[in-house]
């Protein structure tokens, strides 16, 4: 595992130094994509997905090595086609130097129609399969103040993992 953390980072690295080369001086920044696909589950309702990837931190008009990220989706009968691509700010310097963290990320990506038994395909295909997201727990009862909080992961099982909840009184 820590080799797959060490060669995203590596990845991700290489990405955005090309595209810092690349895409520079093109209106609307430079263009990359996430490091590595950590897990795929369908949104409850099955008319979406939920990417969770290593990428880029998160955006910031004013961080010049943050990321934006977007999908475009082709949908036919017997496949869906996601393609997931970042987005670095306008005024991004070819000079800039940003450090390799890697920052957890995800990206809800709406479908046309459930993906049911359609395959995956693009630069969200997933290591380890989908996962239901209708399978997952619903908590009954929270104290007063917390919220569920979002999702994330996938093992090697194809597991998905719910993080329990957040005070948000406390932030």
């Amino acid at each position: 595992m820590m080799i797959k953390q060490s060669l995203a980072v590596l990845v991700l690295y290489v990405a955005m130094l090309g595209a810092a080369a690349a895409g520079a001086g093109a209106a609307g920044g430079s263009v990359i994509g996430p490091a590595h696909m950590e897990g795929i589950r369908t949104t409850r309702d099955g008319r979406g997905l939920v990417l969770v990837f290593i990428g880029g931190r998160p955006y910031r008009a004013t961080d010049p090595c943050s990321v934006r990220y977007s999908s475009t989706v082709c949908e036919t009968e017997r496949e869906v086609d996601v393609v997931v691509s970042g987005q670095r700010p306008p005024d991004s310097q070819a000079g800039v130097v940003c450090t390799t963290e890697e920052y957890s990320r995800t990206l809800t990506v709406p479908l046309h129609t459930p993906l049911r038994h359609r395959q995956l395909t693009g630069s969200a295909t997933p290591e380890h399969g989908v996962f239901d997201g209708e399978l997952l727990a619903r908590p009954a009862w929270l104290p007063t103040g917390w919220r569920a909080t979002g999702g994330s992961g996938a093992g090697a099982e194809g597991s998905w993992t719910q993080p329990g909840s957040r005070n948000t009184a406390a932030g």
